[in-house]
């Protein structure tokens, strides 16, 4: 399955693709991924036979064009209400000078993710839990217009909310 987002492309993960092995082997080796995303990565992002949509409770991989910039995960936690996790490649992350204005593939996967899973019809609203020291993820999130609507002290972090209709300019 490929779906288009925008100028991202939602992939299924197979194993039989050697470029997607390699591509969960070094998310799953990934510091940063195993602290901040999931510990469980290599878990999260399985082969789901004979998939035609995204489903919820599943890992996808994201490109652009043929590069394997990062990957999403997208569960239902409430009546439409969605959890949106991602994770962007080691080598695709905005590095350098934090004062420079450019968009890295976060804030980009945030906002096609965001206007895709939108145009399903059992989604209102799409939650983000960012742990409290993840800068460049709360970077992302509020440059894509997620707002933070509170925070869970006890797991250390905060919740990140965005609803369809809202105006995302």
């Amino acid at each position: 399955m490929k779906i288009s987002i925008g100028n991202l492309t939602i992939t299924d993960f197979c194993k039989q693709n050697i470029e997607h092995m390699k591509f969960r082997k070094e998310l799953a080796q990934d510091e940063l991924i195993y602290e901040f995303v999931s510990i469980n990565m290599e878990q999260d992002l399985h082969e789901v036979l004979d998939q035609e949509k995204v489903t919820l409770g599943n890992a996808y991989i994201i490109q652009d064009d043929d590069k394997l910039v990062g990957y999403i995960y997208i569960e239902k936690i409430e009546e439409k209400v969605v959890e949106l996790r991602y994770a962007v490649h080691p080598k695709y992350r905005r590095l350098g000078n934090p004062n420079i204005q450019r968009t890295g593939y976060g804030q980009q996967i945030l906002e096609e993710c965001r206007n895709y899973l939108f145009t399903l019809d059992d989604i209102d609203m799409i939650d983000l839990h960012i742990r409290k020291d993840n800068d460049a993820s709360i970077g992302c999130a509020e440059k894509a217009k997620y707002k933070r609507i509170g925070t869970n002290e006890e797991y250390y972090y905060y919740i990140y909310r965005t609803k369809k209709g809202e105006s995302q300019l």
